[in-house]
């Protein structure tokens, strides 16, 4: 039988695509850990380092999901690991993205809508970096998404050096992405502003 799947996408008619492009940036971003519904990162995305203290505990419900009661190790830090794993994956979502983007067929479609959604990206992996190095200190730095046969074997880059790319990433998003320091233009928002 030929049939021809409905609920799912080859990749090569996403990247054709820049409606399809534009959903592939919604994901990442969760990496800005908003209070939005994730039910796999639900507890991680809720709070950061600062409550890994008996003075600011997570006191929203009595779960020990900081291991402040059972211990705190390097090795257990409760939910606070979940974020060196969700913070590598959605760098290789974003890394997938820029590795294949520029050749697209999406990118000749509508090159203006396109490089404003890969400037969007790249705000998103300098966001991401810039957790990883709260947490973690330097990490290595990887600009192209890895595949199976590539070295896993991969050294951390120093603290200076991931604050150069993730500074490099900004201005070059920054350069790309509308200012939105300038005033705004609400014509024909009226509708959606409570009345006065």
């Amino acid at each position: 039988m030929d049939t021809e799947a409905s609920d799912a996408f080859a990749e090569d008619l996403i990247y054709s695509d820049p409606d399809q492009v534009e959903r592939l940036v919604y994901p990442v971003y969760n990496s800005t850990e908003s209070w939005g519904l994730n039910k796999f990162q639900w507890w991680s995305r809720r709070f950061n380092i600062e409550v890994g203290s008996f003075e600011a505990r997570f006191n929203f419900n009595d779960l020990d999901q900081l291991r402040l009661r059972a211990g705190w190790t390097p090795s257990n830090v409760g939910v606070l690991g979940e974020k060196w794993s969700n913070y590598w994956s959605y760098i290789r979502s974003a890394n997938e993205f820029l590795d294949k983007i520029d050749a697209s067929e999406a990118m000749q479609t509508d090159p203006d809508r396109v490089n404003l959604l890969k400037a969007e990206m790249k705000f998103l992996r300098a966001n991401i970096y810039t957790k990883l190095i709260k947490y973690y200190g330097g990490v290595p730095i990887l600009e192209n998404a890895l595949g199976l046969d590539d070295n896993f074997d991969l050294v951390r880059n120093s603290y200076e050096e991931c604050v150069d790319f993730i500074v490099r990433e900004l201005d070059e998003a920054a350069a790309i992405l509308p200012n939105l320091g300038q005033p705004v233009n609400l014509e024909g928002l009226q509708n959606y502003l409570p009345s006065r």
